[in-house]
Protein backbone atom coordinates (compact mmCIF):
# COMPACT_ATOMS: atom_id res chain seq x y z
CA UNK A 1 0.00 0.00 0.00
CA UNK A 2 3.07 2.21 1.01
CA UNK A 3 4.66 1.56 -2.65
CA UNK A 4 1.16 2.48 -4.09
CA UNK A 5 1.05 5.96 -2.47
CA UNK A 6 4.44 6.86 -3.30
CA UNK A 7 3.78 5.64 -7.14
CA UNK A 8 0.68 7.84 -6.80
CA UNK A 9 2.51 10.76 -5.21
CA UNK A 10 5.88 10.62 -7.83
CA UNK A 11 3.28 10.81 -10.61
CA UNK A 12 1.28 13.63 -9.65
CA UNK A 13 4.35 15.36 -8.76
CA UNK A 14 6.06 14.50 -12.69
CA UNK A 15 2.97 14.58 -14.56
CA UNK A 16 0.40 17.22 -13.18
CA UNK A 17 2.51 20.13 -12.27
CA UNK A 18 2.51 22.95 -14.46
CA UNK A 19 6.14 23.92 -13.50
CA UNK A 20 9.38 21.61 -14.36
CA UNK A 21 10.06 20.36 -11.50
CA UNK A 22 13.29 18.01 -10.76
CA UNK A 23 14.20 15.32 -8.41
CA UNK A 24 17.69 15.76 -6.65
CA UNK A 25 20.14 12.40 -6.57
CA UNK A 26 19.28 13.01 -2.65
CA UNK A 27 15.67 12.73 -2.73
CA UNK A 28 15.77 9.71 -5.87
CA UNK A 29 17.97 7.86 -3.52
CA UNK A 30 15.68 8.15 -0.71
CA UNK A 31 12.84 6.12 -2.72
CA UNK A 32 13.25 2.67 -2.35
CA UNK A 33 11.59 -0.16 -0.64
CA UNK A 34 12.31 -1.25 3.16
CA UNK A 35 13.07 -5.24 3.11
CA UNK A 36 10.04 -6.16 4.80
CA UNK A 37 9.00 -9.88 3.86
CA UNK A 38 5.37 -10.25 3.26
CA UNK A 39 3.79 -13.19 5.98
CA UNK A 40 1.46 -14.82 3.79
CA UNK A 41 3.55 -15.22 0.60
CA UNK A 42 7.07 -14.85 2.21
CA UNK A 43 8.78 -12.42 -0.81
CA UNK A 44 10.06 -9.30 0.33
CA UNK A 45 8.70 -6.01 -0.94
CA UNK A 46 11.57 -4.16 -3.65
CA UNK A 47 10.84 -0.73 -4.89
CA UNK A 48 13.53 1.43 -6.77
CA UNK A 49 13.41 4.91 -8.19
CA UNK A 50 16.37 5.70 -10.76
CA UNK A 51 17.56 8.03 -13.21
CA UNK A 52 18.21 6.72 -17.21
CA UNK A 53 19.29 9.65 -19.53
CA UNK A 54 15.97 11.92 -19.85
CA UNK A 55 13.34 9.05 -17.73
CA UNK A 56 13.17 8.16 -14.06
CA UNK A 57 12.03 4.59 -14.07
CA UNK A 58 10.53 2.93 -11.18
CA UNK A 59 10.58 -0.82 -10.87
CA UNK A 60 8.81 -2.48 -7.96
CA UNK A 61 8.01 -6.85 -7.63
CA UNK A 62 4.56 -5.57 -6.85
CA UNK A 63 5.11 -7.29 -3.22
CA UNK A 64 4.05 -4.51 -0.24
CA UNK A 65 6.33 -3.47 1.80
CA UNK A 66 4.24 -2.89 4.62
CA UNK A 67 2.62 -5.86 7.04
CA UNK A 68 -0.53 -7.42 5.49
CA UNK A 69 -3.44 -8.87 7.10
CA UNK A 70 -3.78 -12.45 7.79
CA UNK A 71 -6.01 -15.01 5.21
CA UNK A 72 -7.36 -18.11 7.19
CA UNK A 73 -8.09 -21.53 5.55
CA UNK A 74 -7.61 -21.61 1.15
CA UNK A 75 -6.90 -18.22 -0.18
CA UNK A 76 -7.74 -18.00 -3.70
CA UNK A 77 -5.57 -14.53 -3.99
CA UNK A 78 -2.68 -15.46 -2.65
CA UNK A 79 0.40 -12.10 -3.34
CA UNK A 80 2.64 -13.32 -5.99
CA UNK A 81 6.09 -11.69 -7.16
CA UNK A 82 5.02 -9.58 -10.17
CA UNK A 83 7.22 -7.48 -12.23
CA UNK A 84 6.25 -3.38 -13.32
CA UNK A 85 8.58 -1.27 -14.50
CA UNK A 86 7.58 2.38 -15.56
CA UNK A 87 9.39 5.10 -17.27
CA UNK A 88 8.53 9.02 -16.52
CA UNK A 89 10.46 11.64 -18.76
CA UNK A 90 11.68 14.13 -16.83
CA UNK A 91 11.06 17.04 -19.63
CA UNK A 92 7.37 15.85 -21.07
CA UNK A 93 6.24 16.74 -23.87
CA UNK A 94 2.73 17.08 -25.45
CA UNK A 95 2.14 13.91 -27.39
CA UNK A 96 -0.18 14.49 -31.27
CA UNK A 97 -1.31 10.83 -30.77
CA UNK A 98 -4.23 10.00 -28.84
CA UNK A 99 -4.03 7.00 -26.43
CA UNK A 100 -7.23 4.85 -25.38
CA UNK A 101 -7.06 3.42 -22.04
CA UNK A 102 -6.34 -0.06 -23.32
CA UNK A 103 -3.42 0.84 -25.44
CA UNK A 104 -2.17 2.26 -22.46
CA UNK A 105 -2.71 -0.84 -19.98
CA UNK A 106 -1.22 -3.05 -22.67
CA UNK A 107 2.09 -1.25 -23.35
CA UNK A 108 3.11 -1.31 -19.47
Amino acid sequence: MRTTMVWCCLFALLLCSPVTMALSDEEIAAFGSRGIVEHNSGATGKMSLTRNGSSLVIHSNGIPDTKTGEFPGLNPYTIKVQRYEYKIPTVPSISTRQIGRASCRERV
